[in-house]
């Protein structure tokens, strides 16, 4: 009798401990970053996001920087008069230039989660669940950005949410904020200025010298890679300036070397970036244009390294970006296996 009633109580361990992983496992989800200033999805986007199954966006809704002194928003997301109706979690997402946090910026706390519900209200966004700050903070600026984060944190668990961060590779080297989880940004990761960098949006060779630091920092990750492409201006070795929304189809402007290098053959005027009234850079003949592009490869090779080391980190993957203008610069295979 004793024996049967051993065995039975060994079975039930073991079943109570088999539930207990199941439960404990976490929960795949594929992500997608937006980015622009108007929030509206076109067919190519929502098709985007019911093909791979996207499950949370991680919506820009503005900028804090400092202007004359001041720290303000900028850059702020509109609504159009499109409703965007997806079934998708969104997160309310603000990048802070780091010269905001040589300032006061403790004192911006409350006004920045007052105006990001005020503008879920505007846009339609319901049940804000957690929210993300986006920083490139150095280490001498630490201690200020940890202080506000804190402060924030407190202001966001009174009201039940959560609150992320993004992560760059060289803060992997710094103490860990104390935050709900950070999402490792495997993209920018060399320095396009340079003119002599092979792919600066992602080339394992750039992340690698990084990886070690994964296995012991001290707060959940996630991870986000690339699908977009840069369009670099150079005056000889000497870098210009990024293109935004240029055709480089345009033989009257441009001319093609390679598949990746077209030459400048008529001066023109353009704008610094799409934003409204923005500031205007000369292209001038002989210049050059070199196009950086992500590529599968390198995804792949970063993740599977990374994956090695801390494989949770794959638990939620997340594009960047979701624009119908970057999501064919990646195959169907390729977000299969960047997904998977």
């Amino acid at each position: 009798m004793l024996k049967i009633f051993c065995k039975t109580s060994f079975l039930i361990i073991i079943l109570f401990i088999s539930c207990g992983c199941a439960q404990e496992k976490s929960q795949k989800v594929n992500s997608a970053y937006f980015w622009k200033t108007i929030w509206k999805l076109d067919s190519a986007e929502i098709a985007f996001i019911k093909k791979y199954n996207i499950s949370r966006i991680y919506v820009r809704y503005f900028d804090i920087v400092e202007k004359n002194g001041k720290i303000v928003p900028n850059a702020s997301l509109i609504p159009s008069q499109d409703v965007v109706n997806i079934n998708c979690e969104v997160v309310p997402t603000v990048f802070i230039d780091f010269n905001c946090l040589k300032n006061s910026i403790l004192d911006y706390t409350d006004k920045i989660v007052d105006r990001i519900f005020t503008m879920s209200e505007t846009l339609g966004i319901k049940n804000i669940t957690q929210i993300q700050i986006d920083c490139d903070y150095t280490a001498n600026l630490l201690d200020k950005y940890y202080n506000f984060l804190s402060k924030l944190k407190s202001i966001l668990e009174e009201k039940n949410i959560k609150l992320s961060v993004t992560i760059r590779l060289h803060q992997l080297t710094m103490p860990a904020p104390k935050v709900d989880y950070g999402v490792l940004m495997l993209y920018n990761t060399g320095d396009f200025r340079d003119r002599n960098c092979k792919n600066p949006i992602l080339d394992y060779v750039d992340v690698e010298p990084y990886i070690k630091n994964i296995k012991n920092y001290n707060l959940p990750l996630r991870s986000a890679y690339p699908n977009f492409s840069w369009n670099l201006l150079f005056d000889g070795d000497k870098f210009k300036h990024i293109l935004y929304g240029e055709d480089l189809s345009d033989s009257i402007v441009y001319k093609k070397i390679s598949e990746n290098l077209y030459k400048v053959v008529s001066s023109k005027e353009i704008p610094l970036s799409l934003q409204h009234n923005a500031d205007v850079i000369m292209l001038n003949v002989g210049n050059d244009v070199e196009v950086k592009k992500s590529l599968s490869k390198q995804i792949l090779k970063v993740k599977q390294e990374i994956n090695k080391i801390r494989p949770n980190v794959s638990d939620e993957i997340i594009i960047y970006d979701l624009n119908s203008k970057n999501i064919n610069n990646l195959s169907e295979l390729d977000y299969k296996e960047v997904f998977e």
